[in-house]
């Protein structure tokens, strides 16, 4: 995109609430304590950031050093790169339509939350799939799949997805997709900043210069193996 090669082009990107509940889990890298979750986090950013902006960040936003360490996982991986990546389609002078996806059918048997993918069973209206193997859906789950399909199909034909709140593709706004009630009667979408604590819990503008120190490419972002962050 900085050399001109995405001009004009639009793009959908996204990603998911709980990216690491399948990926980032303790069957590959256990985090028992604050400590092992500082000498993780070490050997991926170094002991500079680690220290200043990343080992505090995270333990003033989460209790359990575990749970922090598989936001941090999504955070570099998927989430805060779809604020930074957007950014430059719209520096290029593209429409980039950005999303946050919540909504998390989910049982007993069956509590990884808005996981990897999921917005895809909506999308391609799997809910057959996500009844049968994921948990109980509601009407909510239902407006949501023909709200999802009404906006990708438009895109795909104009490069505009239809949705209400209109959806921004040149600001610093994007969309949340959620089912929320006690029956998951009412799909929810909303509109936010995503420089505020509403996404992220704000973390990302706060990982910018960490992402900077450790980009090596250009892109403004961490050029990080995600094997260095799923193995110790």
């Amino acid at each position: 995109w900085k050399h001109g090669a995405a001009h004009g082009i639009p793009i959908i990107m996204g990603a998911m609430q709980d990216e690491g509940a399948l990926l980032a889990t303790p069957y590959f890298l256990p985090i028992k304590t604050w400590a092992e979750f500082k000498s993780q986090v070490t050997k991926v950013v170094g002991a500079h950031w680690a220290r200043k902006v990343v080992v505090p960040l995270y333990k003033r936003q989460f209790d359990d050093p575990q749970h922090a360490y598989e936001r941090l996982w999504e955070d570099f991986i998927f989430n805060c790169p779809v604020r930074v990546n957007a950014q430059h389609f719209r520096d290029a002078g593209s429409r980039a339509y950005t999303y946050h996806f919540y909504a998390d059918p989910h049982s007993a048997d069956f509590s990884f939350g808005a996981f990897h993918g999921l917005e895809v069973y909506y999308i391609w209206d799997y809910h057959e799939i996500i009844e049968e193997e994921i948990g109980p859906i509601g009407q909510g789950d239902y407006d949501l799949i023909d709200l999802l399909q009404t906006a990708w199909t438009s895109f795909a034909y104009d490069g505009v997805p239809i949705l209400t709140p209109t959806w921004p593709g040149a600001d610093n706004q994007m969309v949340t997709f959620d089912v929320i009630g006690e029956s998951r009667q009412t799909a929810d979408v909303e509109l936010i900043d995503v420089d505020s604590i509403d996404y992220r819990g704000g973390r990302c503008a706060d990982l910018d210069p960490v992402f900077k120190s450790m980009d090596t490419n250009g892109d403004e972002l961490p050029d990080v193996n995600i094997f260095r962050l799923l193995h110790p």
